[in-house]
């Protein structure tokens, strides 16, 4: 994966964001949300202010810290892996741009789109190379897969009834599960090879399964390109070694943040789920959500959320308040700080 020049990658973004189709793109994007996001929260800010209102303020006020937490932790991933390859990020800029990138993610929601643009342009300003946001980029998917895995996994272990008690203490499974994503991660990066060598032996046992039914498919073409991308991703890994094992353990953060969020919404509602209940919505949800896709993704994932916490015979109309009530702080918080720390980025010449 060849490494491109700052500059070259700051003038294709600029080109991209003069092109009539990425401008229509936008104007869709941004209509969808108006239809199927805003419209519908806007109407019913009067119901969501009374849930609010019948919240308990010291759990809704650790809700809130935890969002701050989730954006605080992708800002550390992004400074430890430019500085990892060389490159200076403040942490507070790139706090910041992990801020604005979630804003972007909800006003262009695409798969992402927007978010993944504000993180490329702000890392490539800051003078990273095309390969090492690539790496950076890589570690994160990495992460949140095997995170969310540990988090499955951890929940599983503890079963349905483990600790009524909630509180404060009840998010420590929740660090237990990032060190085991986080240790996880450090293997792929430590032992590349190894972890390239797993990868082709899935590859051949899918080709395998593939030949076995007597028909050539696109995966079976792809597959030989698909490996080789995976095992360059891993060696770029590799090279990073100890800023991105530690960028490692921070981003997985980003995810506790925001399932600590929802977990304390619940309680603030007087919803007392255990942890491990918890733990299971949340993957559900993101689960779903990433299935179907934005816009339409919003209302899946509150969807999984309520059915999850209903399945485990939780009361379902305290459950309903409390998912609205976690999905106007992942929503309402983030898009108007997230448009200010971007117009502050941009004054700063940081983005």
């Amino acid at each position: 994966m060849p490494a491109t020049p700052t500059g070259a990658g700051n003038a294709g973004l600029k080109r991209l964001a003069r092109h009539p189709l990425f401008r229509g793109l936008l104007l869709l994007a941004l209509l969808l949300l108006a239809v199927w996001v805003i419209a519908p929260e806007a109407l019913d800010l009067p119901s969501l202010w009374g849930h609010f209102r019948s919240a308990d303020p010291a759990w809704l006020t650790a809700a809130v810290l935890a969002q701050v937490a989730r954006y605080a932790g992708a800002g550390l991933l992004m400074t430890l892996s430019a500085r990892a390859a060389g490159v200076n990020a403040p942490p507070g800029l790139s706090s910041q741009a992990a801020l604005a990138s979630g804003a972007a993610a909800r006003i262009i929601p695409f798969g992402g789109a927007g978010g993944i643009a504000v993180r490329a342009a702000y890392l490539s300003r800051r003078g990273m190379h095309e390969a090492a946001i690539a790496g950076y980029f890589v570690l994160q998917n990495l992460l949140g897969t095997a995170w969310l895995l540990a988090t499955v996994l951890l929940a599983l272990l503890l079963g349905a009834g483990a600790g009524q008690a909630g509180g404060w203490r009840a998010i420590l499974p929740l660090v237990v599960a990032s060190l085991l994503g986080t240790a996880l991660v450090a293997y792929l990066m430590l032992r590349p090879e190894r972890s390239a060598a797993l990868a082709a032996s899935l590859g051949r046992r899918l080709d395998s399964l593939v030949r076995s039914r007597g028909r050539r498919s696109s995966l079976e073409e792809a597959l030989p390109r698909i490996l080789d991308q995976a095992a360059a991703a891993l060696r770029i890994g590799s090279v990073i070694k100890f800023g991105l094992l530690l960028a490692a353990f921070f981003s997985s953060w980003t995810i506790l943040g925001d399932m600590a969020s929802l977990h304390f919404s619940v309680w603030s509602l007087g919803v007392r789920a255990t942890v491990p209940h918890t733990v299971l919505a949340y993957t559900a949800a993101s689960l779903a959500g990433s299935a179907v896709g934005m816009p339409y993704g919003m209302g899946v994932t509150e969807g999984a959320m309520l059915a999850s916490y209903s399945a485990l015979g939780y009361d379902l109309d305290r459950a309903l308040s409390a998912v609205l009530v976690f999905r106007a702080l992942s929503f309402w918080l983030t898009i108007p700080l997230g448009l200010l720390a971007a117009a502050n980025l941009r004054r700063v010449r940081a983005l």
